[in-house]
């Protein structure tokens, strides 16, 4: 006899599955993980959600109810795409990341950014003005009796309503202490908490799609409103400047500090897993030390760190902009998790990676969000009980070096994969997928396998001096027996009008005296610069590792590789940067001119990876995000594409969506001559076929002649 179906054809039994599944949503989740389900059950589950009522909100959208097809693209008004941010919280830290810091990250000239500071008052005059919005971004807003009508007259102009929260407030049923230890220590009623919960649930049925920061979390959403993405958290230009003042202003007191940065007093379950592990590290090391802020960990439920009240350290609160000096004042930031629990394992990775801005690695609970970012031993520690929390910290503690070569490791993954970029392209991934349509077609046409490991030689500090952190750009000069080039060069970067600048020069193993040219000029022109380095290869690494390792030295959110035969107009890198910070591109090239005939080289005014199917076209004279760097795996080091090395990073940065512009205004020095490496190796008859097969290789969408 056939089970009894519903009218989509789904048994009836998973209709009584699914009616209890937010009850008994953290059980749910752990099964379907462990067994793999989930996408299978996700596709069930929204077959019986399109056949239940929804009238409650059908009856609050006033009969405008959007279908569940999702909308590839919105309409732009004037070129511009206009997007409004509501936020729920305006005075909370999450503000920042999930409205400020996504607003900034959005280029001026193909978006129309507005943040609205008094919330549904501004809302209500936006209506009363008619003004045109294409996307209405709302954060952590509850659905109130006052916002549906609100939302639906602008629906009626054609806005899209987007929700998006970053945590799981959106299930009611799991509004219970025994789930949310934050309810007992902020002294809350767990009705007023469903309550709340309930209207977030509301809010987030009603929208046309929504978001979240962590993928575990998106799963949760689908299960209310399919068209829900993954939209990462990020930082800011000034979070790096800042990050980077918190590392200098950083003193050694040969302590070994392990901070516990909570936000909130809802960790009381989650530090109590780690207790046994930081008891025992105080023990065993008398100038270790516990940093807390008493305002948000209650430390009168931890008898147990009594006998060691000398060793804690109590600081008070800070603003989330000062939250980095925090960061920079420890050696290990301490993230536990109560392992299990289905709120903590929507928690984003935000202490992970704004503690890598500041060099200083994490030891982290292995919930999924940190899992993925997180590579055990090599930039950060993932522990899950007393003991493996112990065994990490004894290593952080009586290794200095290894701590400090796992921060460097850390701050390096954490530029592209939580960098404004990174933001921006999973917003536009969500809304304007044409935007990367071309990307994903070159990019399925690129052998897989192809890692990102960036290639570094072995190089030494010989010199550096660091005056101040405030530079926004690091020059970059490689150099092999160019002594009689580099001053020229050196010197066009000492007249830039932009101040403050950071210079790194690596010499490859010249056998002239090129490291003692340089070394001469950084030490006169040393108080020019924010911070100048002098780095030198242990064996000759050729053209591709060595800008790595410039690059890898520097520390500034650009940098601008420059050849030591050529040089800079004196107000180049200016309007580069001018470029750079109105457009949010991953990188902005200048116009060329040719050394010793003035002659501009023709160069396009607008990016196109179409343009480089038939050869390259920009040089490797260009300002570029570290955090492009990184993406795209740094320079590559092929001998078989020797004096290609930036045609082959463009089409990295095509694939990866990243584009460029040209500031014509800007113009950058080019000399030809006889002993170049292109006139010496890759233009070279017996050369140029194999160059051309590898890049075809490497790029199989290339139609190099």
């Amino acid at each position: 006899m056939p089970q009894h179906s519903n009218r989509s054809g789904t048994p009836a039994f998973l209709k009584k599955i699914y009616c209890s599944l937010h009850r008994h949503a953290h059980l749910f989740w752990d099964y379907t993980r462990e067994k793999g389900l989930l996408p299978a059950v996700r596709h069930s589950y929204f077959i019986l959600r399109e056949t239940r009522s929804r009238s409650k909100i059908r009856s609050r959208r006033n009969g405008h109810v959007q279908g569940n097809q999702f909308s590839p693209a919105l309409s732009a008004e004037n070129g511009k795409f206009t997007i409004f941010f509501l936020s729920g919280e305006p005075g909370t830290p999450g503000h920042k990341y999930r409205i400020s810091c996504l607003a900034a990250s959005l280029p001026e000239s193909r978006y129309q950014v507005q943040i609205l500071r008094h919330g549904l008052d501004d809302l209500n005059q936006c209506l009363s003005i008619e003004t045109h919005i294409d996307l209405l971004w709302i954060w952590r807003l509850p659905l109130d009796a006052e916002l549906p009508p609100l939302l639906n007259a602008l629906r009626t102009r054609g806005t899209r309503i987007h929700y998006d929260v970053d945590d799981l407030m959106i299930n009611p049923a799991l509004a219970k202490t025994k789930l949310i230890d934050g309810i007992r220590s902020m002294g809350l009623e767990e009705d007023d908490v469903r309550k709340f919960y309930q209207k977030h649930h509301e809010m987030l049925m009603f929208a046309d799609h929504a978001s979240s920061p962590t993928q575990v979390l998106t799963s949760q959403m689908l299960f209310i409103n399919p068209q829900v993405r993954t939209v990462p958290n990020t930082f800011t230009s000034g979070d790096l400047i800042k990050s980077r003042k918190a590392r200098l202003s950083k003193k050694s007191e040969g302590l070994f500090r392990m901070g516990y940065a909570s936000g909130s007093r809802t960790h009381q379950k989650d530090f109590e897993g780690i207790l046994p592990a930081v008891c025992e590290i105080l023990r065993q090391y008398p100038d270790s030390r516990l940093v807390v802020y008493p305002q948000t960990l209650l430390l009168n439920e931890y008898p147990d760190l009594a006998p060691f009240e000398a060793q804690i350290e109590k600081r008070e609160m800070v603003p989330v902009e000062e939250l980095v000096y925090e960061y920079a004042h420890y050696d290990v930031n301490l993230c536990p998790l109560e392992t299990g629990n289905i709120f903590c394992e929507c928690k984003s990775q935000l202490k992970f990676f704004e503690a890598a801005l500041c060099k200083t690695p994490t030891v982290a609970s292995p919930t999924d969000p940190f899992a993925k970012y997180i590579h055990h031993g090599e930039n950060g520690f993932l522990a899950n009980t007393p003991e493996e929390w112990t065994a990490c910290l004894q290593t952080l503690a009586a290794d200095p070096q290894f701590r400090s070569a796992m921060g460097e490791r850390a701050y390096r993954s954490v530029l592209w994969a939580f960098s404004p970029d990174q933001l921006r392209l999973s917003l536009e991934s969500v809304f304007f997928p044409s935007v990367q349509a071309e990307a994903h077609a070159l990019r399925r046409r690129v052998n897989e396998g192809e890692g990102n490991e960036i290639a570094l030689p072995g190089y030494e500090t010989v010199y550096q001096n660091n005056r101040h952190a405030e530079a926004r750009i690091t020059v970059i000069l490689p150099c092999y027996n160019y002594a009689h080039y580099l001053v020229l060069a050196l010197d066009s970067v000492a007249a830039q009008t932009l101040n403050p600048l950071d210079v790194v020069v690596v010499d490859d193993g010249s056998t002239d005296d090129s490291l003692e040219t340089a070394l001469t000029w950084i030490k006169i022109h040393q108080n020019r610069f924010g911070s100048v380095k002098l780095l030198k290869n242990f064996k000759n690494s050729k053209l591709a590792r060595t800008r790595n390792a410039g690059v890898d030295a520097c520390e500034t959110e650009f940098y601008f590789p420059l050849d030591p035969d050529n040089y800079l107009e004196k107000d180049c890198l200016e309007k580069l940067l001018e470029v750079a910070q109105r457009e949010k591109c991953g990188f902005v090239y200048p116009s060329l001119a040719s050394i010793g005939t003035a002659r501009q080289m023709p160069v396009p005014d607008n990016w196109s990876v179409h343009l480089l199917q038939n050869g390259n076209y920009i040089d490797a004279m260009a300002l570029i995000r570290k955090s492009t760097w990184v993406c795209v795996g740094g320079y590559t080091h092929d001998s078989r594409i020797v004096g290609w090395e930036d045609f082959e990073f463009w089409c990295k940065c095509g694939e990866n969506a990243l584009y460029g512009k040209l500031c014509s205004d800007a113009v950058a020095y080019y000399r030809a001559h006889e002993k170049s490496m292109l006139a010496t190796i890759t233009d070279q008859p017996g050369f140029l076929p194999v160059a051309k097969e590898t890049m075809r290789t490497l790029h199989p969408w290339l139609v190099l002649p």
